[in-house]
């Protein structure tokens, strides 16, 4: 942007704002917006993706439906009833895959979604009963099925099931940090206990079994990698002869060697945790569907949880948006919830004056506005910015020049691709609330 043109000897005020996104205050109190899905039953699995969009399944409508970062919704109905699409996840080429349970006498099998909405399909055995599903390390599809086998897809729709038959009901998985599959077990569904899978690509298998008290029922839930390397899971133990609402909720660590570490947290009633993700901000957020919140887990254990505001929206899953903010859907509302951790880009509404001296003060009226590149946010949402710099005649140049240095907009990451401007120093910014010029 030209940022300054001469004009009887007075410099143009063109303000430049940058409409950057930047993470917030890690400290700051999340906040929760929702978007509503035209779903008879709610959504229940989401991910993230590489096209810019967060998809997402509706089992219950045989529909896939996908959001984008300002919130509009586009459902596509799969071919047949009865389909039952209960797992999803980001592909390669920007591809989206999930899996048919058709636990309904539907079709079982393998779905595919690009980002213009195509739904290409491919069955498998009868019996297969496909549940959770990630992207392997080989670039191949990896898939459980509830029935004690792990299987895998290529990019064409070849797929293989490994014969090793696992100890229990598999359910989520994903790729390891290791370069093998890890995956999650349900004991409770067949009274034992639950552990943890992992697989290689060569199908070699190895199961670490939840550390559970005698008499007790145990299975883990959804899995991701954590920030630190080590893969996250979502666990709950309970006693078979004991009502459900007494079950212990917890969030567990397992290296990569195989060590489990426990860390309780509160998830109300009888639900289990849901889903659970890796967010921007190095902790794990998961769902918590019973007590109506998105919980926080940093890697030290400690916890903070996040209210969702409609009340009994029963949040059940989580992912990380192209967008670096944490997108989970609510089984029970239908619904599409984001926990902001990034703020929006700023919307310019208008500025004043137009033109000037250079130095003079310029005050623009719009929202989203933080304390940012030389602008800092006033109370009554608008905000304050000065032209510090001297006017040498070089005219649109000279914008040129400041937009480049001034501001020295720098990259903070390939994943979330915010950018952030240098600070101008406090004697320089304005605080007060009002129309005051900067100082």
């Amino acid at each position: 942007m030209n940022g300054f043109s001469r004009r009887s000897g007075v410099a143009a005020l063109a303000a430049i704002v940058s409409l950057c996104v930047v993470p917030m205050d890690a400290h700051a109190l999340a906040t929760i917006t929702e978007f509503p899905v035209a779903s008879s039953m709610g959504p229940g699995p989401i991910t993230g993706s590489t096209n810019g969009f967060v998809w997402f399944a509706e089992p219950n409508d045989d529909t896939i439906g996908r959001i984008s970062p300002t919130g509009a919704v586009t459902e596509y109905p799969l071919p047949d009833s009865y389909q039952e699409p209960r797992g999803i996840a980001a592909g390669p080429s920007g591809t989206v895959w999930f899996t048919e349970t058709g636990s309904h006498t539907g079709s079982e099998g393998i779905g595919r979604i690009d980002a213009s909405g195509t739904i290409t399909e491919f069955p498998l055995p009868d019996g297969s009963v496909p549940y959770g599903i990630a992207l392997g390390p080989d670039g191949n599809m990896w898939f459980t099925e509830l029935f004690g086998r792990i299987g895998m897809i290529t990019p064409s729709g070849t797929a293989t099931t490994f014969p090793a038959r696992l100890q229990n009901e598999p359910l989520n998985i994903v790729s390891g940090p290791d370069g093998a599959l890890w995956f999650t077990e349900d004991g409770i569904v067949n009274g034992g206990t639950g552990a943890i899978g992992r697989i290689t690509t060569s199908g070699d298998l190895t199961e670490y079994l939840l550390p559970t008290p005698s008499g007790h029922d145990s299975g883990a839930g959804d899995i991701a990698v954590g920030p630190d390397g080590n893969l996250w899971f979502t666990w709950v133990t309970l006693d078979p002869t004991q009502p459900l609402a007494t079950a212990s909720h917890s969030v567990g660590q397992i290296t990569p060697s195989g060590t489990i570490t426990e860390f309780p947290v509160s998830a109300g009633g009888g639900w289990p945790p849901g889903g659970i993700a890796a967010g921007p901000d190095g902790n794990l957020w998961f769902a918590q569907g019973h007590a109506n919140s998105i919980g926080r887990l940093s890697t030290s254990g400690v916890l903070t949880e996040y209210t969702v505001p409609t009340t009994d929206g029963f949040p059940i899953d989580v992912t990380v948006g192209s967008d670096g903010n944490v997108w989970f859907s609510e089984a029970n509302a239908s619904k599409i919830g984001r926990v902001n951790l990034v703020a929006p880009a700023p919307t310019i509404e208008s500025f004043a004056p137009a033109f000037g001296a250079v130095g003079t003060s310029v005050v623009i009226n719009g929202t989203s506005f933080i304390g940012d590149l030389g602008h800092l946010q006033r109370r009554d949402g608008s905000l304050c910015h000065q032209l510090r710099h001297q006017d040498h005649g070089h005219g649109s140049e000279r914008g040129d020049q400041r937009n480049d240095q001034g501001h020295d907009y720098r990259r903070l990451g390939d994943q979330r691709g915010e950018l952030h401007g240098r600070r101008d120093p406090p004697e320089n910014r304005e605080a007060e609330s009002g129309e005051a010029s900067c100082r």
